[in-house]
């Protein structure tokens, strides 16, 4: 009786949730905003599991005001600047759509700058002849990673922000607080910590001389001469005396360490920390990361990479020509994308194919008519279907993709082969003998656009030479060693060093290890082979 309860209570706070949305949806109509649509259908996400469908829907009703006002009002500026072009936004799931669908379905917004880092990775992953790539975009406060396979992102249907379930598709982004701005401190059982509580950019490392007191991996990397004195050409200055004094006060002298084995620790702990998580989206998935390829992002990305490929095997770095601006590469170069999905539960040994067949029909006939409103070309339209399946009995589910050919009684063997091979891939293990589940069917709807494409750097005659050098500390092994500086501007196709070096972009620096051998492709991406 109390579950019975329970569950009616869901049902009805789902019910509310749902008004209150669709009456969010009429009020930002009612206000003349011309993108958002009256017709728009309350349901957020059709799915069961009332309690992650109440979530998602409270939540998109929750930021829809301030989404639709900003979206009109970000389009009126456009117009008022002579922007013909339309407006997009980057969705979660690695996809765009158009700012009026933005304006009442903002929800699929909020993972949209990491998806749009591995976007940009996958493109420089292809440039560089690999199609499998793990991306890590470290910034000031976390590192996203995500794991791509065959020139495509993981995307997932069990994501979570702000510790909220958001059962939605999104690129299998795994974010962990490891940046630029995270602090070390040596905890109570006389550990060093680092992370994942963050200076942020206000106050900042201590580096930044704006009253942080804390040591921050900035300020590791400062002290290690790893970074310059100035960053972003000259835009941020940086001082390494409050650096020095933090790390010794927080770190050395509690831990019996020198300044310089202090800061290198920050940052070996750090690198121990991505790695883990690292090892979370590929070992703990079934993949080996010694066939990937590192992508690094982000501002401090490339200072990293080498080392996270020494904990991991991988045995290339690319670095890309713009790490620091990897999302707007990723935005540039990317395609429409919406999902659907229907209920549509059946059991083995007993499908409904002419009912899978007209659920199917049903969710195409939404897609096309999405493709009609955003006014995507016959020619340039693709559609997906997928399944969510399960074992009888269990709580979750996986999507596989449907097999090519007619949905008839034949293809139903294939597609329950297919889930049986991946639950294998994910989880280990596989029974052909339990019964499956079908739970759920998806049509993704793909909109070709004309994307940006990476154009090769004309060749110079004469080989580069270093600008400059600095002492930079390499750990214990090495010690301090004088350490050659390079301009990226200065690098040409065909450029090789075999480090130690450094090479100092507008946006991000990147560290070559002694050993490790670095090459400036035709792309203007650096190439770091890592000896295994």
């Amino acid at each position: 009786a109390q579950a019975g309860i329970e569950s009616l209570a869901i049902c009805f706070l789902h019910a509310y949730v749902n008004s209150t949305h669709e009456r969010r949806v009429r009020d930002l109509a009612a206000a003349e905003i011309p993108n958002v649509p009256v017709s728009t259908s309350h349901e957020v996400l059709p799915v069961f599991r009332e309690y992650e469908r109440a979530t998602a829907t409270t939540v998109n009703a929750y930021v829809l005001p301030n989404v639709g006002r900003y979206s009109q009002r970000l389009e009126a500026r456009l117009t008022e600047l002579g922007v013909t072009a339309p407006l997009r936004i980057m969705k979660s799931n690695g996809g765009m759509y158009s700012a009026r669908e933005a304006a009442t379905l903002p929800i699929h917004t909020v993972l949209s700058g990491p998806a749009a880092a591995v976007v940009g990775a996958v493109l420089v992953g292809k440039a560089a002849g690999q199609t499998n790539v793990i991306s890590i975009d470290v910034g000031g406060t976390s590192a996203d990673i995500c794991l791509s396979r065959r020139g495509e992102p993981e995307v997932t249907n069990e994501g979570e922000v702000g510790g909220l379930p958001l059962i939605v598709p999104m690129v299998g982004v795994h974010t962990i607080g490891a940046g630029g701005g995270s602090i070390a401190r040596v905890a109570e059982d006389g550990s060093l910590v680092v992370g994942p509580r963050s200076a942020g950019a206000e106050p900042g490392p201590a580096c930044y001389g704006r009253g942080g007191r804390e040591p921050t991996v900035t300020d590791a990397h400062l002290v290690l001469g790893r970074i310059p004195a100035e960053l972003a050409a000259g835009e941020v200055r940086l001082d390494a005396e409050p650096a020095r004094r933090e790390i010794d006060e927080h770190v050395a002298r509690p831990l019996g360490l020198s300044v310089l084995e202090a800061a290198d620790g920050i940052i070996e702990i750090l690198n121990n920390n991505m790695a883990a998580a690292i090892r979370a989206v590929s070992i703990e998935r079934g993949h080996d990361p010694r066939e990937f390829a590192l992508v690094v992002g982000g501002g401090a990305g490339a200072l990293h990479g080498g080392r996270l490929a020494e904990l991991l095997g991988i045995p290339l770095v690319i670095v890309p020509a713009a790490a620091g601006l990897l999302s707007t590469l990723g935005l540039l170069a990317t395609d429409l994308k919406n999902d659907y999905v229907h209920m549509n539960v059946q059991r083995a040994a007993r499908y409904d194919v002419p009912k899978l067949a007209a659920g199917f029909a049903e969710l195409e006939r939404e897609a096309t008519a999405w493709f009609d409103r955003e006014e995507v070309p016959a020619g340039h339209r693709t559609l997906a279907r997928a399944a969510d399946m399960r074992y009888a009995n269990q709580g979750y589910e996986i999507t596989v993709p449907m097999p090519d050919g007619p949905l008839d009684e034949l293809m139903m063997p294939k597609l329950v082969q297919r889930f049986h091979t991946e639950h294998e891939r994910l989880y280990d293990w596989s029974s052909q003998g339990l019964p499956v589940e079908l739970v759920s069917l998806r049509v993704s709807a793909y909109g070709r656009l004309s994307k940006l494409s990476l154009m090769p750097v004309g060749a110079v005659n004469g080989a580069p030479k270093a600008a400059d050098s600095r002492p930079v500390y390499l750990g214990r092994r090495f010690g301090i060693v004088e350490t050659p500086v390079y301009h990226f501007g200065d690098l040409r196709p065909g450029w090789t060093t075999t480090g130690p070096a450094v090479v100092e972009q507008r946006f991000s620096t990147v560290l070559v290890l002694p050993g490790h051998t670095a090459q400036f492709d035709e792309y203007g991406n650096i190439l770091i082979r890592v000896p295994q």
